[in-house]
């Protein structure tokens, strides 16, 4: 599996023509042992194109470079028809070399983690899409909050990023039950379009000094959007920043800052803070909007990484 870069974490993979592309993944978030997931894969040369979809629960906290152990990974083979399902280990795959078929003669795949049933397993082929739609069930041993990925792999040997698309929450458990990075509360009151405030409340097992950053973000979806509002807390600085509309630099730090499409800063008698206590941080984000650029109600998400290379991966708000 192609490793990750901290880049595409944040902002997501780049598409470029005649390419193979994620495109979704349905539902976005929910809990239970139980769901059925709907994973989009698109080659723009073409669905024959397509060659290997794979969707990814991963547990959370993880590592930057993380691998397949400990998770549910789930390979859909278009030229054969078939389904895998990573070992516990992370290292090899349940199924056989082209995976047991999907649909009837289909199978149960079960590792420790989670299984699938492919015989309940529907692969749609359009022009340029391969759809898939895959019941899993998750054991005990996932909890907390996980990422909910794709990626996927053409004829030609080219792979997209692993992208995030959303969260899912199998067995829930305290925020910091797990060593490492970890957000434990985020308040936003209701909103039409973007919210007034946004506070987040985030940590490290290990104590404030190992926490790295906290990225807040405001946007149609955690890949891709017209409208994007993307804050970053930098711990070591102590600095809370906003992120251009190119995504490649912060906007000049003179209060209010601002890119084309929100303003963070003292806003509705409300002032832009961090406030450090024990293990971890609190942060209130005072927020402002452009209403020529924002039409459509922005969707909230939360990560944090420390400085050990551990994330939670985007965690959804609402």
């Amino acid at each position: 599996m192609k490793k990750l870069s901290l880049l595409a974490l944040i902002a997501g993979a780049v598409v470029a023509f005649a390419q193979p592309s994620v495109i979704s993944v349905a539902p976005l978030n929910g809990s239970g042992t139980s769901a059925t997931f709907t994973s989009v894969y698109r080659h723009s040369g073409g669905v024959n194109q397509n060659y290997l979809g794979y969707l990814l629960i991963l547990p959370t906290p993880n590592i930057v470079w993380f691998t397949a152990k400990g998770s549910c990974l789930i390979e859909y083979n278009r030229i054969s028809d078939g389904m895998r399902l990573i070992d516990d280990a992370g290292t090899g795959w349940l199924g056989g070399q082209s995976g047991i078929p999907v649909g009837p003669g289909g199978s149960t795949l079960g590792n420790s983690y989670c299984s699938v049933n492919t015989a309940a397993v529907t692969r749609t082929l359009g022009a340029t899409d391969v759809t898939v739609t895959v019941p899993v069930h998750f054991t005990s041993n996932l909890t907390g909050v996980m990422g909910t990925f794709t990626q996927a792999l053409d004829v030609n040997g080219v792979w997209t990023g692993m992208t995030q698309f959303g969260n899912w929450t199998a067995n829930a458990i305290a925020y910091n039950a797990k060593p490492g990075p970890y957000i434990s509360n985020v308040t936003v009151p209701a909103y039409t379009l973007v919210p007034t405030y946004i506070d987040v409340d985030s940590g490290h097992t290990s104590g404030y000094g190992s926490l790295s950053m906290v990225n807040i973000l405001l946007a149609d979806s955690i890949v891709g959007g017209a409208n994007r509002c993307h804050i970053i807390f930098f711990a070591t600085t102590n600095e809370i920043k906003l992120v251009n509309d190119a995504g490649t630099d912060f906007v000049p730090p003179t209060p209010p800052q601002h890119n084309t499409v929100c303003a963070i800063g003292h806003f509705h008698g409300l002032l832009l803070s961090s406030s450090a206590s024990g293990s971890g941080v609190h942060l209130r984000i005072p927020l402002d909007y452009n209403p020529d650029k924002v039409k459509q109600k922005l969707k909230i998400w939360v990560n944090t990484f420390d400085i050990y290379g551990k994330l939670t991966h985007w965690q959804g708000v609402q």
